[in-house]
């Protein structure tokens, strides 16, 4: 549920459900209230029809096929029930419901005995004319003053009521209410499959109108996934963007164009910083190395000058370092591409370890010859530095491993050792710049080894990463693709 696209989707079927349910509810209760009044209104016109017609005969108290057709199939089985002024039953149909007794019959209303026409029109086809239909519920709404009416529950069956009176007996109609209920749930039910219909509808019509709202942002997301430190000169095209997002694209491009400022001016600074300390460190340590094979041997002075040059070259190196990265961040350091053997490199390389910490255990897994296209001086450097961080993050007579492999399409330089853990909250941080895990440590360790090596890994199209660092050991991957190279 993180996705704002499903939240907005979610948020506009929930609102076209609500409006659907309220209509669906508004539109049910408008229909079966219109059929309760077209029932009762019918019902009424019946009882008094049959009232009138009861001077004939009590057989005219039944239902005939004339009236049946009149009134509608609903009414088919409506029951009646006469009686006299003393209360006392004169006619009741056979199918009357014994659940309907005299203490649940509605209030009779008093009825006018004026006669209905005795015809009834008929169609050419033979049909009852609805117009006659329609002159006797005029009749009886001119006739009768506000029928009362009452509905009989009883076993899970419903009666509908109506009692009608004159100045000589009184007359009850009882309708049995099953096959209107049984219209209305249909009715229902093709009013539950509309609505359920509808909801789906508005659920994908939400889905595809958030989606396509939301296209902008993918977009935007899009372009600013390319956009990079060496690439902040890129612009978002503002064109057709909608309204509403122009702003952000305006607000977004003011934000690179102050970022890549600032970037320049700092790769500026550093280039430039880097570069006019070569030549005064270059002249100190020449000064430096001068004055110390001038000095007694075994004297004060030449070990404060020999400290001094151990210095000037950290610092020498320093600086090397810092111009090697601001080139890789303005995008200007190029390696020099050379076809040469990858694993002598680290050969070589590993055979300098001893003279770092000649009571380390070294352990080189270089069984196979690569060939591939780069620069020999970058790559050298960014193996010593790992190689130098191996050394340097170890425990006392531990030991170092490094091996060379082809992965597919590159090769693949694995060096751990046995130092300690690297703490989980110092993980995401050890390529950062200047950054140092034991802060402890000084000497010509600044913390520009790893990132300096990731940098000129990058360049040449591979990676760096911390493959583990755990109580068995601490390991870095280094991966070269071998666009034009091979492995034997």
């Amino acid at each position: 549920m993180r996705s704002f696209q499903m939240k907005l989707a979610l948020q506009a079927t929930l609102v076209s459900g609500v409006v659907l349910t309220l209509f669906g509810l508004g539109l049910w209760h408008f229909i079966a209230d219109s059929h309760q009044g077209r029932l009762d209104r019918d019902l009424a016109g019946l009882a008094h029809q049959l009232l009138v017609a009861g001077d004939h005969s009590l057989a005219d108290l039944d239902l005939s096929a004339e009236q049946v057709a009149i009134y509608g199939e609903e009414l088919e089985s409506a029951a009646t029930m006469l009686t006299d002024l003393h209360q006392h039953t004169v006619h009741r149909s056979a199918n009357w419901p014994d659940a309907v007794t005299a203490q649940t019959l509605p209030k009779a209303t008093q009825a006018d005995r004026t006669r209905l026409p005795d015809h009834v029109h008929r169609n050419d086809d033979g049909h009852v004319d609805r117009h006659h239909h329609a002159t006797i519920d005029a009749h009886a709404r001119e006739t009768l003053i506000e029928p009362q009416f009452t509905t009989v529950r009883h076993d899970d069956r419903q009666w509908r009521l109506v009692g009608l009176s004159d100045t000589h007996s009184t007359l009850h109609v009882a309708l049995d209410l099953a096959t209107f209920n049984a219209n209305l749930a249909q009715v229902r039910g093709v009013m539950l499959l509309a609505v359920g219909a509808a909801l789906a509808a508005s659920a994908l019509g939400g889905w595809w109108v958030a989606r396509r709202a939301l296209r902008p942002v993918r977009t935007l997301t899009e372009m600013a996934e390319n956009v990079t430190a060496t690439a902040l000169d890129q612009r978002i095209a503002d064109q057709s963007a909608d309204l509403e997002f122009e702003r952000l694209i305006r607000v977004f491009n003011d934000m690179l164009e102050r970022l890549d400022t600032s970037f320049q001016q700092a790769v500026r600074f550093s280039a430039d910083a880097s570069h006019e300390l070569r030549t005064p460190l270059t002249i100190m340590r020449g000064e430096v190395e001068t004055a110390l094979q001038r000095a007694t041997i075994g004297s004060d002075v030449q070990r404060t000058l020999a400290s001094q040059l151990v210095e000037i070259q950290r610092l020498d190196h320093l600086v090397g370092k810092l111009l090697l990265l601001s080139r890789a961040d303005s995008g200007s350091l190029r390696p020099d591409r050379r076809r040469f053997d990858f694993g002598n490199l680290v050969r070589r390389v590993g055979e300098d370890i001893p003279a770092l910490d000649s009571d380390l255990d070294v352990d080189a897994k270089l069984d196979v010859t690569v060939e591939l296209d780069g620069d020999h001086d970058l790559l050298r450097q960014a193996v010593q530095n790992l190689v130098v961080n191996a050394v340097r993050y170890n425990r006392p007579g531990g030991w170092i491993r490094y091996e060379l492999e082809q992965a597919e399409d590159r090769c693949v330089l694995r060096i751990s050792n046995s130092g300690a853990p690297i703490p989980t909250s110092d993980r995401e941080r050890i390529f950062q710049r200047f950054y140092r895990v034991d802060r402890s440590r000084t000497g010509d360790h600044v913390g520009l080894g790893l990132s300096l090596a990731r940098e000129i890994v990058r360049i040449h199209g591979g990676g760096l990463e911390l493959l583990h660092s755990n109580e068995a050991g601490t390991a870095f991957e280094l991966t070269l693709p071998l666009i034009s190279g091979r492995i034997t």
